[in-house]
């Protein structure tokens, strides 16, 4: 297929109506076209300047789109020669007609794990929570930090992970948590895993048993639960407000192996633990003895004032687990993610992991290693923070221009969602369906309850992929079905 012929068939896939971004529609629209091979391997396609002229729209766009692609493995590109289909793309699953498996093929743990997929492989739309701007993200320097390493013949970097990962990162990641974070650390207390659920995972098989307790947040993020369920631990959710996770003294008395709270930013109410909380939540913990799992998922994409130290930091009796990740702050992918660990933990945690993951990577670690030490990660940082604290302060005012007090929405300006939930009765069953006829993705606050009591629901609405110019439309499309579906039973 011609440059022009290429041209003219994402032309016509376009609409510039759609609450999904442009960058998005690129994104779906060249992805198809490979998957279902419209587009060959190896075909090379039309340079970012000439599809921007055709298309009309900005090279930006291109550009980011072509990332996004090249980062899920559909596109390679070099310097001078232009922009390729693979040689080998990934390959669309197509429905095939086979026997249904009975129910009772799959176990009763199997069952309820695939029971909180669903929705993980949405890429587009308004409003999807937990997703940042993968466009700005400079993969021009990530890439050239990966070649470095990638296809040389370092015997370092070719076997599986020495200990908790790659040193030059623990001691890189070391170093800035201490700066940006207060953690109290050394390399040897960092472990890198792929991804936070994997840290979550290996945590919960070393320090607990069957039916042990274990608090939770609650609301707060489903898979946590999940993973805590699937072991055959028993979740105790504690309710969240405007000072965190409200322990009191019956959950202490229950003697928990483990403590799991976002203090610094909560997920999904955005709300600090106070003061007075984190110290008690310290204080129990020295005193009987059960582990603190601090997840900081989001705490350096604060916009209003410095993020809240870590509670690691404020840690004097070594009950603290310190999680972290890269998911948010460079680009889902890329499945990174890392643990500070306290001394007495250090050694069986490192067999664990190796134990039962074998992680590796290496030379992606060696990568991000250098990522970190040359002031990329950081400098990154200070570009997306003015970003989405403009997104969020753009959805707050169109929301209030649109809905009035209508609406209530979660405080504090952090991360990169709203909660907002409705002053009266609204169908949001209704609501949800018809928002995602119109690209509008609406995820339930009660997918993140684990409590059987009266809930308060509504919804999460991300921003971090959204553009600034996209936010009004979205919102515009959120009311038109808002006001069709509001007088229903809520």
């Amino acid at each position: 297929m011609t440059a022009s012929l290429i041209g003219e068939r994402i032309q016509d896939l376009l609409d510039r109506r759609s609450a999904v971004s442009l960058q998005q529609q690129l994104y779906r629209h060249f992805r198809e076209m490979i998957e279902d091979g419209t587009l060959r391997p190896s075909s090379r396609l039309p340079s970012t300047r000439s599809l921007a002229t055709q298309l009309g729209v900005s090279r930006i766009t291109i550009v980011a789109a072509f990332d996004m692609l090249t980062a899920d493995g559909y596109l390679v590109g070099s310097i001078g020669s232009g922009t390729f289909v693979v040689d080998r793309p990934p390959i669309r699953s197509h429905t095939v007609a086979t026997r249904a498996v009975p129910p009772d093929a799959i176990s009763l743990r199997g069952q309820l794990i695939l029971s909180g997929a669903s929705g993980l492989q949405q890429r587009e739309g308004a409003f999807l929570p937990g997703v940042p701007d993968v466009a700005a993200f400079p993969y021009a320097v990530w890439q050239k930090l990966q070649n470095r390493y990638l296809g040389q013949h370092l015997a370092q970097l070719s076997g599986y992970a020495n200990g908790g990962g790659y040193l030059p990162l623990r001691r890189s990641l070391a170093d800035y948590l201490r700066v940006a974070r207060g953690v109290r650390c050394n390399p040897e207390q960092v472990l890198v895993t792929m991804g936070t659920q994997q840290s979550l995972d290996l945590i919960v098989r070393l320090l607990t048993d069957a039916n042990d307790q274990v608090c939770i947040e609650n609301p707060s993020h489903w898979a946590g639960a999940l993973m805590l369920k699937s072991l055959g631990v028993r979740s105790v959710p504690v309710n969240v407000d405007r000072e965190g996770i409200d322990m009191r003294d019956q959950h202490y008395a229950m003697n928990p192996k483990l403590v799991f709270v976002t203090p610094s930013h909560q997920f999904p109410l955005g709300s600090i633990l106070s003061s007075s909380r984190r110290e008690r939540l310290l204080r129990e913990a020295a005193q009987r003895n059960f582990w603190i799992v601090e997840d900081d998922y989001d705490s350096e994409l604060r916009y209003d004032q410095a993020p809240s130290p870590s509670l690691q930091g404020e840690d004097s009796s070594g009950r603290v687990i310190y999680l972290g990740t890269f998911s948010k702050v460079m680009y889902p992918g890329i499945r990174m993610s890392y643990m500070v660990v306290p001394s007495s933990l250090v050694s069986s945690m490192v067999r664990g992991l190796l134990s039962l993951y074998r992680p590796g990577h290496l030379p992606l670690q060696a990568a991000l290693a250098d990522f970190i030490s040359d002031g990329h990660l950081t400098r990154h940082l200070i570009n997306v923070r003015p970003l989405y604290a403009a997104r969020q302060a753009e959805l707050r005012k169109c929301l209030a221009e649109t809905f009035g007090d209508a609406i209530s929405l979660s405080s504090g300006f952090a991360g990169l969602h709203l909660t907002l939930r409705f002053r009266q009765a609204v169908d949001l069953d209704a609501l949800q369906a018809q928002a995602a006829k119109r690209d509008v993705l609406l995820r339930r606050l009660s997918a993140f309850n684990h409590d059987v009591g009266p809930f308060e629901d509504g919804f999460v609405l991300g921003y971090g992929a959204l553009s600034q110019d996209d936010i009004g439309t979205a919102v515009k499309r959120l009311y038109e079905v808002y006001q069709t579906t509001h007088n229903g039973p809520c």
